[in-house]
Protein backbone atom coordinates (compact mmCIF):
# COMPACT_ATOMS: atom_id res chain seq x y z
CA UNK A 1 0.00 0.00 0.00
CA UNK A 2 1.06 3.20 -0.39
CA UNK A 3 2.03 5.39 2.29
CA UNK A 4 0.17 8.74 3.44
CA UNK A 5 3.29 10.70 1.78
CA UNK A 6 3.17 8.46 -1.55
CA UNK A 7 -0.74 9.51 -1.75
CA UNK A 8 -0.26 12.69 -0.90
CA UNK A 9 2.47 13.33 -3.78
CA UNK A 10 0.33 10.98 -5.85
CA UNK A 11 -2.46 13.69 -5.58
CA UNK A 12 -0.38 16.39 -7.41
CA UNK A 13 -0.54 14.04 -10.29
CA UNK A 14 -4.35 13.71 -10.24
CA UNK A 15 -4.97 17.63 -9.88
CA UNK A 16 -6.23 19.39 -12.84
CA UNK A 17 -5.30 23.30 -13.36
CA UNK A 18 -7.84 25.83 -13.58
CA UNK A 19 -6.67 25.71 -17.32
CA UNK A 20 -7.02 22.04 -17.76
CA UNK A 21 -10.61 22.00 -16.20
CA UNK A 22 -11.37 24.32 -18.77
CA UNK A 23 -10.07 22.06 -21.77
CA UNK A 24 -11.82 18.95 -19.52
CA UNK A 25 -15.25 20.86 -20.05
CA UNK A 26 -14.83 21.29 -23.80
CA UNK A 27 -13.44 17.81 -24.47
CA UNK A 28 -16.84 16.62 -25.76
CA UNK A 29 -17.22 19.16 -27.90
CA UNK A 30 -14.11 19.28 -29.63
CA UNK A 31 -14.77 15.04 -30.45
CA UNK A 32 -17.90 16.24 -31.76
CA UNK A 33 -15.51 18.49 -34.47
CA UNK A 34 -13.42 15.52 -34.82
CA UNK A 35 -10.62 16.19 -32.23
CA UNK A 36 -9.22 13.81 -29.51
CA UNK A 37 -7.83 15.36 -26.49
CA UNK A 38 -5.55 13.13 -24.23
CA UNK A 39 -7.10 11.03 -21.51
CA UNK A 40 -6.69 13.40 -18.84
CA UNK A 41 -8.90 15.98 -20.25
CA UNK A 42 -11.73 13.72 -21.19
CA UNK A 43 -14.61 14.09 -19.20
CA UNK A 44 -14.96 11.27 -16.46
CA UNK A 45 -11.51 11.09 -16.41
CA UNK A 46 -9.79 8.30 -13.71
CA UNK A 47 -6.18 8.61 -13.04
CA UNK A 48 -4.62 4.76 -14.94
CA UNK A 49 -2.93 4.39 -11.66
CA UNK A 50 -5.97 4.56 -9.16
CA UNK A 51 -7.45 1.35 -11.75
CA UNK A 52 -7.88 -1.35 -9.34
CA UNK A 53 -5.09 -3.52 -11.69
CA UNK A 54 -2.48 -0.73 -11.13
CA UNK A 55 -2.68 -0.58 -7.54
CA UNK A 56 1.00 0.18 -6.16
CA UNK A 57 2.31 1.86 -9.35
CA UNK A 58 3.25 4.91 -9.50
CA UNK A 59 1.57 7.48 -11.71
CA UNK A 60 4.99 8.11 -13.84
CA UNK A 61 4.29 5.45 -15.03
CA UNK A 62 1.30 6.16 -17.25
CA UNK A 63 0.97 9.05 -19.18
CA UNK A 64 -1.81 10.84 -18.22
CA UNK A 65 0.16 12.09 -15.41
CA UNK A 66 1.48 14.29 -17.64
CA UNK A 67 -0.45 17.89 -17.13
CA UNK A 68 -0.01 21.13 -19.46
CA UNK A 69 3.35 23.36 -19.49
CA UNK A 70 2.76 26.56 -18.18
CA UNK A 71 3.42 28.33 -20.60
CA UNK A 72 0.42 27.16 -23.13
CA UNK A 73 -1.91 29.41 -21.94
CA UNK A 74 -4.95 29.57 -24.94
CA UNK A 75 -4.03 26.44 -26.34
CA UNK A 76 -3.77 22.04 -26.02
CA UNK A 77 -2.34 19.18 -28.37
CA UNK A 78 -5.39 17.02 -29.77
CA UNK A 79 -5.19 14.13 -32.59
CA UNK A 80 -7.66 14.55 -35.30
CA UNK A 81 -9.59 11.26 -35.04
CA UNK A 82 -10.08 10.81 -38.88
CA UNK A 83 -6.33 10.45 -39.60
CA UNK A 84 -4.79 10.09 -36.35
CA UNK A 85 -2.39 13.25 -36.72
CA UNK A 86 -1.64 15.66 -33.79
CA UNK A 87 -2.74 18.93 -34.17
CA UNK A 88 -2.77 22.21 -31.97
CA UNK A 89 -6.04 23.53 -31.04
CA UNK A 90 -5.87 27.65 -30.38
CA UNK A 91 -8.75 29.18 -28.51
CA UNK A 92 -9.48 32.65 -28.49
CA UNK A 93 -11.76 35.40 -27.70
CA UNK A 94 -13.60 37.22 -30.71
CA UNK A 95 -11.37 40.10 -30.60
CA UNK A 96 -8.27 37.87 -31.51
CA UNK A 97 -6.59 38.68 -34.87
CA UNK A 98 -5.14 35.67 -35.56
CA UNK A 99 -8.15 33.78 -37.07
CA UNK A 100 -7.72 36.46 -39.77
CA UNK A 101 -4.34 36.69 -40.29
CA UNK A 102 -4.03 32.81 -40.57
CA UNK A 103 -7.30 32.98 -42.63
CA UNK A 104 -5.35 35.51 -45.29
CA UNK A 105 -2.22 33.42 -45.28
CA UNK A 106 -4.38 30.08 -45.68
CA UNK A 107 -5.40 31.11 -49.33
CA UNK A 108 -2.05 31.74 -50.41
CA UNK A 109 -0.68 28.29 -49.48
CA UNK A 110 0.18 27.12 -53.10
CA UNK A 111 2.84 29.71 -52.67
CA UNK A 112 6.01 27.76 -51.96
CA UNK A 113 7.53 30.72 -49.69
CA UNK A 114 4.65 31.54 -47.37
CA UNK A 115 5.82 30.09 -43.95
CA UNK A 116 3.12 31.12 -42.05
CA UNK A 117 1.70 28.15 -39.93
CA UNK A 118 -1.60 26.78 -41.63
CA UNK A 119 -4.75 26.80 -40.19
CA UNK A 120 -6.26 23.78 -40.99
CA UNK A 121 -9.87 24.34 -39.56
CA UNK A 122 -11.48 26.97 -37.46
CA UNK A 123 -14.75 26.46 -35.75
CA UNK A 124 -16.49 28.38 -32.43
CA UNK A 125 -18.21 26.81 -29.57
CA UNK A 126 -22.26 27.13 -29.12
CA UNK A 127 -22.28 29.94 -27.68
CA UNK A 128 -22.30 33.19 -30.06
CA UNK A 129 -20.42 35.27 -27.64
CA UNK A 130 -17.66 32.37 -26.83
CA UNK A 131 -14.66 31.11 -27.71
CA UNK A 132 -13.67 30.42 -31.19
CA UNK A 133 -10.95 27.81 -32.17
CA UNK A 134 -8.19 27.56 -34.31
CA UNK A 135 -6.80 23.69 -35.37
CA UNK A 136 -3.15 24.12 -36.73
CA UNK A 137 -0.43 21.20 -37.19
CA UNK A 138 1.41 20.51 -33.81
CA UNK A 139 5.06 21.64 -34.58
CA UNK A 140 8.12 21.17 -32.59
CA UNK A 141 11.16 24.02 -32.13
CA UNK A 142 13.39 24.70 -35.05
CA UNK A 143 16.48 22.99 -33.19
CA UNK A 144 14.74 19.75 -32.45
CA UNK A 145 16.47 17.79 -33.94
CA UNK A 146 19.30 20.02 -34.18
CA UNK A 147 21.05 21.27 -37.48
CA UNK A 148 23.77 18.91 -38.50
CA UNK A 149 25.27 19.58 -42.12
CA UNK A 150 26.43 22.55 -44.00
CA UNK A 151 23.03 21.71 -46.28
CA UNK A 152 20.97 22.68 -43.03
CA UNK A 153 22.22 25.70 -41.72
CA UNK A 154 21.76 27.04 -46.04
CA UNK A 155 18.28 25.53 -46.19
CA UNK A 156 17.42 26.88 -42.25
CA UNK A 157 18.40 30.38 -43.86
CA UNK A 158 17.03 29.99 -47.27
CA UNK A 159 12.94 28.82 -45.54
CA UNK A 160 13.53 31.97 -42.90
CA UNK A 161 14.51 34.91 -46.02
CA UNK A 162 12.09 33.45 -47.83
CA UNK A 163 9.16 33.73 -45.39
CA UNK A 164 10.06 36.75 -44.05
CA UNK A 165 9.86 38.20 -47.89
CA UNK A 166 6.25 36.71 -48.12
CA UNK A 167 5.48 38.46 -44.63
CA UNK A 168 6.40 41.45 -45.35
CA UNK A 169 5.06 41.27 -49.27
CA UNK A 170 1.36 40.57 -47.21
CA UNK A 171 2.19 43.56 -44.51
CA UNK A 172 2.55 41.73 -42.14
CA UNK A 173 5.80 41.52 -39.59
CA UNK A 174 6.80 38.83 -37.19
CA UNK A 175 5.71 39.54 -33.40
CA UNK A 176 9.06 40.54 -31.74
CA UNK A 177 11.06 38.31 -34.04
CA UNK A 178 11.53 35.76 -31.26
CA UNK A 179 13.12 32.23 -31.88
CA UNK A 180 10.36 30.51 -30.29
CA UNK A 181 7.89 31.78 -32.71
CA UNK A 182 9.53 29.78 -35.50
CA UNK A 183 8.72 26.20 -35.24
CA UNK A 184 9.22 23.12 -37.57
CA UNK A 185 7.01 20.06 -38.62
CA UNK A 186 8.49 17.06 -37.01
CA UNK A 187 6.37 14.44 -38.03
CA UNK A 188 9.36 13.53 -40.66
CA UNK A 189 11.91 12.96 -38.34
CA UNK A 190 9.61 10.89 -36.05
CA UNK A 191 8.07 8.37 -38.00
CA UNK A 192 6.15 6.80 -35.13
CA UNK A 193 5.09 9.43 -33.36
CA UNK A 194 6.35 11.74 -30.31
CA UNK A 195 4.70 13.12 -27.03
CA UNK A 196 3.74 16.39 -27.41
CA UNK A 197 4.78 17.57 -23.83
CA UNK A 198 7.90 15.24 -23.70
CA UNK A 199 8.83 15.59 -27.18
CA UNK A 200 11.78 13.24 -27.33
CA UNK A 201 9.55 10.19 -26.34
CA UNK A 202 7.01 7.91 -28.05
CA UNK A 203 3.24 9.01 -27.65
CA UNK A 204 2.75 7.00 -25.17
CA UNK A 205 5.59 8.61 -23.27
CA UNK A 206 7.34 5.32 -21.86
CA UNK A 207 10.25 5.00 -24.08
CA UNK A 208 12.22 7.04 -26.49
CA UNK A 209 10.70 8.15 -29.66
CA UNK A 210 12.04 6.75 -32.93
CA UNK A 211 14.22 9.75 -34.68
CA UNK A 212 15.50 9.84 -37.67
CA UNK A 213 18.90 12.41 -38.42
CA UNK A 214 18.34 15.18 -40.68
CA UNK A 215 20.55 12.87 -43.10
CA UNK A 216 17.47 11.34 -43.67
CA UNK A 217 14.27 13.69 -42.99
CA UNK A 218 13.79 17.07 -44.14
CA UNK A 219 12.38 19.99 -42.19
CA UNK A 220 9.96 23.27 -43.16
CA UNK A 221 9.95 25.98 -41.03
CA UNK A 222 7.04 28.13 -39.76
CA UNK A 223 6.54 31.73 -38.07
CA UNK A 224 3.74 30.86 -35.80
CA UNK A 225 3.36 34.47 -34.58
CA UNK A 226 2.77 37.30 -37.14
CA UNK A 227 0.86 40.76 -37.33
CA UNK A 228 -0.63 43.47 -39.35
CA UNK A 229 1.27 46.92 -39.62
CA UNK A 230 -1.93 48.11 -41.00
CA UNK A 231 -3.54 47.11 -37.39
CA UNK A 232 -0.92 48.87 -35.49
CA UNK A 233 -0.83 52.37 -33.25
CA UNK A 234 2.68 53.85 -32.67
CA UNK A 235 4.06 52.75 -29.27
CA UNK A 236 4.81 55.26 -26.78
CA UNK A 237 7.42 55.07 -23.70
CA UNK A 238 4.90 54.98 -21.98
CA UNK A 239 3.35 51.80 -23.91
CA UNK A 240 4.06 48.92 -21.87
CA UNK A 241 4.24 46.74 -25.33
CA UNK A 242 7.49 48.87 -25.41
CA UNK A 243 8.64 46.73 -22.90
CA UNK A 244 8.74 43.54 -24.87
CA UNK A 245 9.38 45.36 -27.99
CA UNK A 246 12.70 46.57 -26.39
CA UNK A 247 13.51 42.79 -26.03
CA UNK A 248 14.58 42.99 -29.81
CA UNK A 249 17.72 44.86 -29.31
CA UNK A 250 17.61 47.17 -32.55
CA UNK A 251 19.23 50.68 -31.80
CA UNK A 252 16.13 52.48 -33.01
CA UNK A 253 13.73 51.05 -29.75
CA UNK A 254 16.29 52.73 -26.71
CA UNK A 255 15.96 56.18 -25.47
CA UNK A 256 12.54 58.24 -24.60
CA UNK A 257 11.83 59.09 -28.10
CA UNK A 258 10.71 55.98 -29.63
CA UNK A 259 9.28 56.57 -33.12
CA UNK A 260 7.72 53.51 -34.01
CA UNK A 261 5.65 54.16 -37.57
CA UNK A 262 4.66 51.87 -40.40
CA UNK A 263 8.09 51.36 -41.96
CA UNK A 264 9.99 50.92 -39.22
CA UNK A 265 7.93 48.01 -38.48
CA UNK A 266 9.93 46.48 -41.50
CA UNK A 267 13.01 47.65 -40.45
CA UNK A 268 13.08 46.57 -36.44
CA UNK A 269 11.50 43.13 -38.25
CA UNK A 270 14.60 42.34 -39.96
CA UNK A 271 16.80 42.96 -37.23
CA UNK A 272 14.77 41.12 -35.10
CA UNK A 273 15.24 38.07 -37.67
CA UNK A 274 19.00 38.84 -37.93
CA UNK A 275 19.51 38.65 -34.91
CA UNK A 276 18.01 35.45 -34.43
CA UNK A 277 20.12 34.03 -37.03
CA UNK A 278 23.00 35.75 -35.96
CA UNK A 279 22.51 34.50 -32.58
CA UNK A 280 21.85 30.71 -33.84
CA UNK A 281 24.88 30.06 -36.30
CA UNK A 282 27.62 33.02 -35.69
CA UNK A 283 27.62 34.02 -31.70
CA UNK A 284 30.22 32.85 -29.62
CA UNK A 285 29.07 30.78 -26.96
CA UNK A 286 30.21 27.92 -25.33
CA UNK A 287 27.66 24.99 -25.66
CA UNK A 288 27.88 21.97 -23.07
CA UNK A 289 30.03 20.16 -25.10
CA UNK A 290 30.74 16.33 -24.96
CA UNK A 291 31.99 13.69 -27.01
CA UNK A 292 29.41 11.26 -25.05
CA UNK A 293 26.36 13.14 -25.97
CA UNK A 294 26.35 14.28 -29.74
CA UNK A 295 23.16 15.62 -29.96
CA UNK A 296 23.71 18.64 -28.48
CA UNK A 297 20.15 19.94 -28.21
CA UNK A 298 20.81 23.66 -26.67
CA UNK A 299 19.74 26.87 -27.85
CA UNK A 300 22.82 28.48 -28.95
CA UNK A 301 23.93 26.69 -31.54
CA UNK A 302 27.09 28.72 -32.82
CA UNK A 303 29.42 27.29 -36.01
CA UNK A 304 32.46 28.40 -37.45
CA UNK A 305 31.91 26.94 -40.71
CA UNK A 306 29.13 29.45 -42.38
CA UNK A 307 30.88 32.61 -42.39
CA UNK A 308 28.74 32.85 -45.90
CA UNK A 309 25.83 34.13 -44.14
CA UNK A 310 28.23 36.74 -42.80
CA UNK A 311 27.53 38.90 -45.42
CA UNK A 312 23.57 39.06 -45.83
CA UNK A 313 23.25 39.48 -41.36
CA UNK A 314 25.90 42.74 -41.67
CA UNK A 315 23.02 44.22 -43.86
CA UNK A 316 19.94 43.18 -42.21
CA UNK A 317 21.76 44.67 -38.86
CA UNK A 318 22.64 48.00 -39.88
CA UNK A 319 22.81 50.16 -36.92
CA UNK A 320 21.02 52.79 -39.24
CA UNK A 321 17.09 51.34 -40.02
CA UNK A 322 17.07 53.10 -43.58
CA UNK A 323 20.43 51.53 -44.28
CA UNK A 324 18.87 47.73 -43.60
CA UNK A 325 18.16 45.61 -46.62
CA UNK A 326 14.52 45.03 -47.33
CA UNK A 327 12.86 41.43 -46.95
CA UNK A 328 13.39 40.87 -50.52
CA UNK A 329 16.82 42.01 -51.04
CA UNK A 330 17.85 40.16 -47.69
CA UNK A 331 17.04 37.26 -49.67
CA UNK A 332 18.12 38.22 -53.14
CA UNK A 333 21.60 39.06 -50.97
CA UNK A 334 21.54 35.50 -49.74
CA UNK A 335 20.61 33.68 -53.07
CA UNK A 336 24.03 35.85 -54.45
CA UNK A 337 26.05 34.97 -51.45
CA UNK A 338 25.42 31.33 -50.53
CA UNK A 339 27.40 28.63 -51.52
CA UNK A 340 26.09 27.60 -55.03
CA UNK A 341 28.39 25.02 -55.99
CA UNK A 342 29.45 22.52 -53.00
CA UNK A 343 28.86 18.98 -54.36
CA UNK A 344 26.62 16.60 -52.44
CA UNK A 345 29.56 15.56 -50.27
CA UNK A 346 30.33 19.52 -48.88
CA UNK A 347 26.62 20.10 -48.50
CA UNK A 348 26.97 16.80 -46.02
CA UNK A 349 29.80 18.43 -44.16
CA UNK A 350 29.76 18.91 -40.28
CA UNK A 351 28.84 21.79 -38.66
CA UNK A 352 31.69 22.88 -36.54
CA UNK A 353 31.51 24.72 -32.81
CA UNK A 354 33.42 27.52 -32.35
CA UNK A 355 34.36 26.37 -29.38
CA UNK A 356 35.91 22.75 -30.28
CA UNK A 357 39.40 22.20 -29.74
CA UNK A 358 41.38 20.47 -32.82
CA UNK A 359 40.53 17.41 -31.12
CA UNK A 360 37.47 16.84 -30.56
CA UNK A 361 37.29 18.62 -34.03
CA UNK A 362 39.45 15.66 -36.02
CA UNK A 363 37.26 12.84 -33.91
CA UNK A 364 33.85 14.73 -34.97
CA UNK A 365 34.79 14.79 -38.12
CA UNK A 366 35.94 11.21 -38.44
CA UNK A 367 32.62 10.34 -36.84
CA UNK A 368 30.74 12.18 -39.37
CA UNK A 369 32.59 11.33 -42.31
CA UNK A 370 31.95 7.78 -40.85
CA UNK A 371 27.78 8.21 -40.79
CA UNK A 372 27.53 10.01 -44.57
CA UNK A 373 29.90 7.15 -46.04
CA UNK A 374 27.18 4.78 -44.16
CA UNK A 375 24.44 6.96 -45.10
CA UNK A 376 25.82 6.62 -49.02
CA UNK A 377 25.94 2.74 -48.53
CA UNK A 378 21.80 2.76 -46.98
CA UNK A 379 21.09 4.84 -50.12
CA UNK A 380 23.21 2.91 -52.87
CA UNK A 381 21.65 -0.90 -50.88
CA UNK A 382 17.97 0.78 -51.37
CA UNK A 383 18.45 1.54 -55.13
CA UNK A 384 19.72 -1.93 -55.61
CA UNK A 385 16.76 -3.37 -54.05
CA UNK A 386 14.51 -1.37 -55.86
CA UNK A 387 16.27 -1.67 -58.94
CA UNK A 388 16.06 -5.49 -58.66
CA UNK A 389 13.53 -6.36 -56.30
Amino acid sequence: MHSLRDEDGDSQFSSLSDIEIQWQQVSEFLELKGYALRARYRKNWQPSWELPHNKGKHPECFEDHISLPPEWHTGIDAVQIATGRRVWIKRMTLRNSDEFLLGRTNRLSTEPRNHCVPMLERFHDEDPEGFRYIVTPFLRPAHDPPLETIGDAIDFVTQILDGLAFLHEQSFVTQHGEYRHILMNGDPFFPDGFHPVKLNLDPTARRPARQLSRRKASAKYYFTSFESVHAHEPLLPTDPRAIHVERAFAPELYGSNINYQLQSMFEVDIWNIGQVLKTKLLDVRSPDFSLLNMSLLEYGQVYSNVDFVKCTLEMMLDEQPGFRLRADQCRNTWQATMPRKLSTLGLSRRLRFRTETRLQTMALDMIAMLRTAAGFVEMFLEWMNCTHG
